[in-house]
């Protein structure tokens, strides 16, 4: 089954629709007509298919039965005329319509998987980010299996199965958007020419332009010979909610600074940062990993690998 196009879902999908059919959407139109033109056929064919002719009439009825509509109904629906209609013996000229209307379904799912994922990029880090990821990738595992079938009956089924995943995966990252930004703070790991630990006792945000922002955060060292340690990064083109974004020379510093005169400073050669912006909150937070070089001897690299969240002045 291959989705013929992407919907944007405009409709909340536990908003039940009082109707004179259960189904929600019109993509059982196409299948309804050429059920009622099979029976046409069937009628005007000699010796006729009573059997073939009283399962259509009762697929029929089936798709018009009353209720109330929701995607989860149609999906429902969708499996069981799938099944229905795989069984009679019009279902080689039925097959196009019934694809039609999976390819239709799954297009739709497909979308609001999308939606969630975007959902979830812009959320913070947590173990409810953890979880929500995990119950999304299963989602798009069981969309990619009903894409890869040939068989409308299996990817109607998967549809349906697809449909229960999005909802537990919706909370979820309802859930993983509603944690807060983790405590201002810039923490990292310095490895290779150097290696010390770096947990900033003071870590500032400022906001020089739109979608431009400079972190600057400081470690007091309180042991001889005493000093401090700074870490200072750039970030350019932030849009709201996830970014990934590159790390070039000048767009981030490591220096130390000690009391007995001696220390270094060190300039970024390459790197990146997934910074998860808020502008209307004026938070930032995320992670990085930099390479940079000692402005004294380029020869000498170190790693910088941390974390960092801090609100934006």
């Amino acid at each position: 089954m291959k989705p013929l196009l992407l919907l944007t879902t405009t409709f909340c999908l536990f908003l039940h629709t009082p109707g004179r059919a259960a189904v929600l959407l019109p993509y059982f139109n196409p299948v309804k007509a050429s059920i009622s033109q099979q029976l046409i056929v069937l009628s005007n064919t000699v010796p006729v298919d009573k059997k073939a002719i009283s399962a259509l009439k009762s697929t029929l009825a089936t798709i018009d039965k009353p209720g109330v509509s929701s995607l989860p109904n149609d999906l429902k629906l969708l499996s069981t005329v799938s099944a229905a209609l795989d069984k009679t013996s019009r279902a080689a000229a039925l097959q196009p319509n019934v694809d039609g209307a999976v390819d239709q379904y799954l297009s739709l799912l497909y979308g609001m998987a999308r939606q969630s994922s975007n959902s979830l990029a812009a959320a913070y880090a947590s173990p409810s980010k953890i979880a929500a990821q995990k119950s999304l990738d299963a989602l798009f595992a069981t969309l990619d299996s009903a894409n890869a079938t040939t068989s409308a009956v299996a990817a109607a089924k998967l549809l349906n199965k697809g449909i229960s995943q999005w909802t537990a995966t919706d909370k979820l990252v309802t859930r993983a958007g509603s944690v807060p930004p983790p405590a201002a703070g810039v923490t990292a790991k310095i490895t290779g020419a150097e290696s010390w630990d770096f947990k900033s006792t003071q870590a500032v945000a400022v906001d020089r332009s739109p979608g431009n922002v400079l972190v600057n955060s400081t470690q007091a060292i309180l042991k001889s010979p005493f000093g401090q340690r700074t870490i200072t990064f750039s970030m350019y083109g932030l849009k709201e909610g996830a970014n990934t974004l590159t790390v070039h020379n000048n767009d981030a510093f490591v220096t130390e600074i000690f009391g007995n005169q001696t220390g270094a400073g060190f300039e970024s050669q390459s790197g990146t940062i997934q910074a998860n912006y808020n502008p209307t909150a004026k938070t930032i937070a995320g992670s990085f990993t930099f390479v940079l070089f000692n402005q004294d001897d380029h020869t000498k690299l170190i790693t910088a690998t941390g974390s960092f969240s801090a609100t934006i002045k």
